[in-house]
């Protein structure tokens, strides 16, 4: 987390131990929105440690820290609390059961678009896949921002939508008792055999023979 090199003073712990908790819950916010959260203060209660730390907590906070605040806090624009929560149960289920971890990573890589936009096509599909514009206008930012974010990715949106896809159609076909046809009509596709095909494309195999090679395997173990 957030401690000074060399610190070994218990006078400091309640400082790091807050101005690390901020920073946690200012990753954990920006999971949640699928994009870091810019905040303009941070406020912690608790006793000034030194420059060098204060600049270290301005590297990481991207702002300047309040000591001795009356209340352990961030400030941000209210316009972040328009964001859309941009994950499904099982993502946040798979929080729950790394939260140790996940919490860990929060300061060591930015919210991914890409997996933003994956819960997003996920929440989204059971009543039809979101179009591009719409997925920008859940994310806040303009097409062409959502593009180079995008590149900057190394990926794209039909690369996204074809991930979603291909990983729901392999859980319905391994865990539920659906037809083809009903599956294809759930992934949005118009007509089965265009479903058939992509499915060939995303695994090199139908989907009927790749259900009955991997249960058949599961059965033999």
């Amino acid at each position: 987390m957030l401690a000074p090199e060399r610190w070994d003073s218990a006078e400091y712990q309640d400082t790091v131990a807050k101005a690390s908790g901020l920073l946690v819950w200012q990753g954990l916010c920006g999971w949640m929105i699928g994009q870091s959260l810019e905040i303009s203060a941070v406020k912690i209660g608790a006793a000034f440690l030194n420059s060098a730390y204060s600049r270290s907590l301005a590297g990481s906070f991207y702002c300047e820290s309040e000591f001795d605040a009356s209340d352990n806090g961030f400030v941000f624009p209210t316009h972040w609390l328009d964001r859309r929560v941009v994950h499904t149960a099982d993502s946040l289920q798979n929080f729950l059961d790394n939260a140790i971890y996940e919490s860990l990573s929060f300061e060591q890589q930015s919210a991914s678009t890409s997996a933003a936009i994956k819960s997003l096509i996920a929440i989204d599909l059971p009543s039809g896949l979101p179009s591009f514009t719409r997925v920008a206008q859940y994310l806040n930012m303009s097409e062409s921002s959502l593009r180079r974010r995008l590149q900057r990715e190394d990926t794209s949106y039909q690369k996204l939508k074809d991930e979603v896809r291909c990983e729901v159609a392999i859980d319905k076909l391994l865990n539920e008792d659906i037809k083809v046809a009903d599956l294809s009509d759930y992934l949005g596709f118009t007509e089965p055999s265009f479903f058939v095909r992509s499915f060939k494309h995303w695994t090199g195999e139908a989907p009927r023979s790749y259900r009955e090679r991997l249960k058949g395997f599961a059965q033999q173990h």
